[in-house]
């Protein structure tokens, strides 16, 4: 698995994206990913002051819809940080907004950072599978099937969380979306949930069979299960490949 302190998990509405997401057209300029790898570049320009090596962050693109009312193309996006468990529903993208996510959310010492970006706590699981079929069209055949087979057996059991609730309504549910490249397609299918406790699991080969064991231990019951686990990060940041 990915070797990060954050994953900032940036909010698009869409199911595939560019190769590399920070050149995506479709999100002009890259979107929040493109801003993000243009201020923290080790060259061209990258602010040393808004890196370091050793607690990097992962930033992927997600299917998961914007803030109502947020659209590409506004200089404004919605992202989730992981596994802290935070979400922002409105970062201006010019320089100020981007560099005060960077040093309050994505690196250490953020507690000490003012900062008057909206923030919202995360109390519901989030269930991540990659579909970047543009990457590697592995992940792009078996996102598909997995997220459906994930979404009934939460549904089933009345805690699959679709489109906006307020947080009464979100304790105890399930969140499930698609994200762009998470490393290693040879492990597709690629999984990722990450509990609101702060507790990430990195889940690999998941197949439509698993989703229900998934369901069961990790994502009701806190367990990890061995056979399948890439790798685990927490709260922290320690992590545990």
């Amino acid at each position: 698995m990915a070797n990060y302190y954050r994953h900032l998990l940036v909010c698009t509405g869409r199911s595939d994206w560019a190769s590399r997401i920070e050149l995506d057209v479709a999100e002009p300029g890259g979107g929040l990913a493109g801003r993000i790898k243009e201020l923290t570049a080790m060259r061209g320009g990258g602010r040393k002051d808004l890196r370091d090596p050793f607690v990097p962050t992962l930033v992927t693109n997600s299917s998961f819809e914007r803030e109502p009312g947020v659209e590409a193309g506004q200089g404004i996006a919605s992202a989730y940080i992981f596994p802290s468990g935070v979400y922002l529903p409105n970062i201006p993208l010019e320089d100020e907004g981007v560099v005060e996510l960077v040093r309050k959310f994505l690196l250490p010492g953020g507690e000490d950072v003012e900062s008057t970006l909206e923030t919202r706590e995360v109390v519901e699981t989030v269930v991540l599978i990659c579909s970047h079929n543009s990457r590697d069209t592995r992940c792009g055949r078996v996102a598909g099937p997995l997220r459906r087979q994930f979404e009934k057996e939460l549904a089933e059991k009345g805690i699959l969380l679709k489109g906006y609730e307020d947080e009464k309504g979100r304790v105890g549910k399930v969140r499930v979306g698609f994200t762009s490249h998470l490393s290693g397609h040879k492990f597709a299918g690629n999984v990722v949930v990450y509990r609101p406790n702060g507790l990430g699991v990195w889940y690999g080969r998941v197949q439509p069979k698993h989703a229900t064991g998934i369901v069961a231990e990790t994502i009701l019951s806190g367990r990890i299960i061995g056979e399948l686990c890439r790798g685990v990060v927490e709260k922290s940041g320690r992590v545990d490949v």
